[in-house]
């Protein structure tokens, strides 16, 4: 049995738009009249923009055995009830057999089907059995994360196991996930969105130390920014986390950093916001970062595991 176009889109989240043409389903983060924007501002930044970080099919079926089959090779990533069980990476179609890990069957199964967060993943079809039963997975909370290409999951190895992907996990949250590699703190792409929140999870601020050197540039959009969110979500609980520790040689450096993390504490603090000390979420340690920069598999859990223990005092 094939899932209709209508019957995908009841069981995808983190998608804020959807479309099918021939055939061919795409799923994306952003709006389109958004997309231009990022081109204009990096050309690179058109491709991460329209990556489907975040997005994925979350459903309960009765169905024995589950066959997706997507536009290219692309890393897809499921869960059976929670547990990480296949990836796809260089196939464009998987069958699997729905049951535990000793191979017991389930009766009813939840079934998480991850996207790929740094590439464009494109669905064809999406097959259970004949007459089984397919249900929306029902959440606990919504929460919108906003960010660079730590939000967006750069180097964690497995796109499911980012820090925004384990969060959404632990608090059974609906998210969107709209990280972009390489982004700063820019006002024009906080947009409203048709999805009452209950969190929102904001993660800049290292990019702005390359990219805005004089820290009066850098100040500007980064208030200009955190005033926009407090009139988007200010009755909302909104957690801005400052940059974790990244590898720095140079003492006038690091100092420079602390101020740029400082400014951003002080201003989202301004706001009412939860400030998140990011240099306690990653310890400084290297074997912990792909490049000193971004957090592999262990740091990225690190981050995630921390982060969590701070947003549970807000449940």
């Amino acid at each position: 049995m094939q899932l209709s176009f209508e019957q995908l889109k009841e069981i995808t989240v983190g998608a804020v738009y959807m479309e099918n043409i021939d055939g061919e389903m795409s799923f994306y983060k952003y709006f389109p009249n958004m997309i231009p924007m990022w081109a204009e501002q990096n050309p690179s930044f058109e491709e991460r923009a329209k990556t489907t970080t975040g997005v994925r099919f979350d459903f309960h079926t009765n169905s024995k055995h589950i066959k997706l089959e997507i536009e290219r090779p692309a890393k897809f990533e499921i869960y059976i009830d929670g547990i990480f069980r296949y990836t796809m990476k260089e196939i464009d179609s998987l069958s699997v057999d729905i049951n535990t890990p000793l191979e017991e069957p389930i009766e009813d199964a939840r079934v998480t089907v991850y996207f790929p967060s740094h590439k464009i993943g494109r669905v064809k079809s999406l097959e259970l059995d004949d007459g089984a039963y397919v249900r929306p997975h029902t959440f606990d909370k919504k929460i919108l994360f906003v960010g660079d290409s730590i939000t967006q999951g750069w180097e964690s190895g497995f796109d499911s196991l980012s820090f925004a992907n384990k969060v959404s996990r632990y608090f059974n949250a609906e998210s969107v996930i709209q990280g972009v590699g390489g982004a700063c703190f820019s006002p024009e792409f906080l947009e409203p969105l048709p999805i009452d929140f209950d969190w929102v999870v904001v993660g800049y601020g290292t990019n702005d130390f390359d990219r805005r050197k004089e820290f009066d540039e850098f100040n500007y959009y980064m208030c200009e920014y955190m005033s926009k969110l407090s009139r988007l979500y200010g009755d909302k609980k909104v957690f801005v986390i400052s940059p974790i520790w990244r590898r720095l040689s140079k003492p006038e450096s690091r100092v420079r950093f602390g101020e740029y993390r400082r400014a951003i504490a002080d201003e989202a603090q301004k706001h009412g916001f939860i400030h998140v000390d990011g240099s306690l979420l990653v310890p400084p340690v290297n074997d912990l970062y792909t490049d000193g920069l971004h957090p592999n598999g262990v740091g990225f859990s690190l981050f995630a595991e921390n982060l969590i223990e701070i947003m549970k005092e807000f449940v």
